[in-house]
């Protein structure tokens, strides 16, 4: 994903990647360098599970 968006112009500081997982989404996104934002969608229910 980084590699075509560099073809078409948009550089990996311009990237703001957004997901709720922290193991599966935000961290391999911080380990390939991109900022990453946290989208919480469970805050009406108990727990972290997916429902």
């Amino acid at each position: 994903m980084i590699k075509k968006l560099e073809t078409l112009g948009v550089q990996k500081h311009e990237i703001l990647h957004t997901a709720e997982s922290m193991f599966h989404d935000h961290g391999p996104a911080n380990r390939h360098g991109l900022a990453s934002c946290w989208i919480y969608r469970r805050y009406d229910q108990e727990g972290f599970e997916p429902p």
